[in-house]
C-alpha cells in the first residue's frame, strides 16, 4: 500500500493486505482501520492498494528505494507506531534491506521490543521433525 500524507509518501507493506482490504483502498478507510489498530496515525490523503498473490509480476521482488529517498526511510518503517502497532520485515530497517536475514533481524528487533527485554532467546522446535 502506498498512502500519501501531504507531500510525504509512505510506503506501508503488509503481508496481506488487511488493512486495505478491509478498508476498501479508500484513504479515509485506511485512516480509520489504521487508528483502530494503532491509536494516532496521520489521516491518509491518499492510498493505492496491490496484492502479491494477484500481481502476476510481483515474484521475486524485494524491497526498492526510489530516486529521492534514502535507505534510512526504511528504519522510519520500523518505528512503533503510537505506541503499539509493531512492524517487522526487511523493509523495516537498513542495515539488511531486501534481504531474509534482515527480516529474521527486524523480528527479533520486535520481540525484544514486545516483551521489552534487551535480548530473546531463539530455540529450534525438535518435536516438529518428523517422526
Amino acid at each position: 500500500m502506498i498512502a500519501l500524507l501531504g507531500s510525504v509518501s509512505l510506503i506501508v507493506k503488509l503481508p496481506f493486505g488487511l488493512i486495505g482490504r478491509l478498508a476498501s483502498g479508500s484513504p479515509a478507510g485506511v485512516s480509520r482501520r489504521a487508528r483502530e489498530f494503532a491509536g494516532s496515525v496521520p489521516w491518509f490523503a491518499a492510498v493505492a492498494v496491490t496484492s502479491w498473490a494477484a500481481d502476476p509480476w510481483a515474484g521475486g521482488a524485494y524491497t526498492h528505494i526510489p530516486p529521492g529517498a534514502s535507505p534510512a526511510d526504511a528504519d522510519l518503517l520500523g518505528d512503533p507506531v503510537g505506541g503499539r502497532l509493531l512492524s517487522a520485515g526487511e523493509h523495516t530497517q537498513s542495515a539488511r534491506l531486501a534481504y531474509a536475514d534482515g527480516a529474521l533481524t527486524s523480528g527479533i528487533r520486535e520481540a525484544k521490543r514486545l516483551l521489552g527485554t534487551p535480548a530473546v532467546r531463539l530455540t529450534v522446535n525438535h518435536a516438529s521433525k518428523g517422526a
